[in-house]
């Protein structure tokens, strides 16, 4: 009886082993037709004067495009992380970027020079004419980084400082999450009054004459007359938070989360057309009558600013190879 039992497992066991090696193999796979191309880079940085237009993304991708001709020229890795400003610097670009540092590079694309804040992301940056360099980063903090000269109001404006920028030679102005607004002594750092802006995040500010326009979370722009720190304009502009501001001659261009960009009179207050891009712009820049607005889908849209209807809008910038110049 065992060896019938034996025999019997050793015939199925064989039974197995010839069906299994006489099995017809599994049809190969088809290949792939799946070519989705990978998203398109956020471009979170606009400077925009004449025919030319620059953008940054969310990379550190700088492209140079010519508007005249609808197609982009140079393309740099200006940084490691998302560059947040772009600003003219005589005949260069000044970018200010999440990667802790600030870059300028030349009208050839060659880097001049790079400066960093050690253990920050910036945010905003500000180049004054005796060449002190002034920064706005995370963490609250104030600081000069200029070599030899360097001071910084650490945790001031507690979790992060958005904004900076000049109101004359010796003094600057910076806001953030504290609602404060701040003015500094250029040459030591020392604080020059403050006052609070906002009910909520500053997260924008601009020169306008001898004005300060300031924006922010509440969806305010206020226009202030320092050093009195008197509102001389205060407008409710938006829905919801406001994320980007430019300002140019008496015209105000601001973004907010509510998806929209709307100008705004500096002079009077009065609202200008509202600007509906397909989706929540990120960046604006104003210059010759025009608008400009780019977010996440990596385009940028050239609009009329008297009757605002879109004049063009420019492609992905992302596209295409990169020069990395640092």
């Amino acid at each position: 009886m065992r060896r019938f039992v034996y025999l019997a497992a050793v015939a199925v066991g064989a039974l197995v082993v010839w069906l299994g090696a006489h099995e017809k193999p599994p049809p190969p796979e088809e290949p792939s037709t799946d070519t989705k191309p990978a998203p398109p880079a956020a471009i979170t940085a606009l400077f925009a004067a004449g025919d030319r237009l620059v953008t940054g993304d969310e990379f550190g991708g700088a492209t140079e495009w010519s508007i005249a001709e609808a197609k982009p020229g140079r393309r740099w890795i200006a940084h490691a992380g998302p560059i947040r400003r772009i600003v003219p610097q005589g005949d260069g670009l000044m970018t200010v970027s999440a990667d802790g540092s600030v870059a300028l590079f030349g009208a050839d694309g060659a880097p001049r020079w790079r400066r960093r804040l050690v253990g920050r992301a910036l945010n905003d940056a500000v180049m004054m004419p005796d060449g002190a360099l002034i920064v706005a980063a995370d963490q609250g903090t104030v600081a000069r980084i200029d070599p030899g000269h360097r001071w910084r109001a650490a945790g001031f404006h507690v979790k992060a400082a958005f904004a900076v920028t000049p109101l004359d030679d010796e003094t600057v102005a910076s806001g953030g999450t504290d609602g404060r607004v701040a003015r500094w002594q250029v040459a030591d750092g020392l604080p020059a009054g403050e006052w609070f802006a906002h009910a909520g995040w500053v997260t924008a500010m601009a020169r306008h004459g001898s004005e300060l326009v300031t924006v922010g979370t509440d969806g305010r722009l206020v226009v202030w007359r320092p050093p009195a720190e008197a509102a001389r304009l205060a407008i409710p502009a938006h829905e919801g938070a406001i994320v980007a501001l430019a300002v140019e001659a008496d015209e105000a261009l601001t973004a907010g989360e509510d998806g929209t960009a709307r100008l705004w009179r500096l002079d009077e207050g009065a609202a200008g057309v509202t600007l509906r891009p397909a989706t929540p712009p990120l960046a604006v820049a104003l210059a010759d009558g025009r608008a400009f607005t780019a977010g996440r889908e990596g385009a940028v849209s050239i609009w009329d600013v008297t009757d605002g209807h879109l004049i063009a809008t420019l492609p992905d910038i992302a596209e295409g190879e990169a020069h990395d110049p640092r």
